[in-house]
């Protein structure tokens, strides 16, 4: 008798952000706002962070969060700064980042 298997390794890799902008994302106040970064995990991220200038951001209300998007209804002024998403899985850390000018409209 002759068995064949075919077994395929599953290395694991840390999770990483593509489709980064490299200048500021412009919007006008009152404007509905969503930005998804290209995203790739072996495993998924067991967890997920997203912060504004630095400070810790959580789901609800206006603002909505997944591992790779964002999305904030009704945009603010106060809504301008850097965005920062950073996930953990077992084969380490990713992040991905960008600049949100949410801009008055023009009278």
């Amino acid at each position: 008798m002759h068995f064949t298997a075919n077994l395929t390794y599953l290395h694991p890799d840390p999770p990483t952000y593509s489709l980064l902008p490299n200048q500021p994302i412009t919007v006008l106040e009152g404007e509905d706002f969503t930005y998804s970064f290209g995203f790739d995990a072996n495993p998924p991220p067991a967890n997920f962070i997203w912060s504004r200038d630095g400070q810790v951001l959580s789901s609800g209300g206006r603002i909505a969060t997944s591992v790779s998007t964002i999305s904030i209804t009704s945009t603010t002024r106060s809504d301008s700064g850097v965005y920062e998403v950073v996930s953990y899985n077992e084969a380490g850390r990713g992040a991905g980042d960008f600049t949100l000018d949410v801009q008055c409209e023009p009278s």
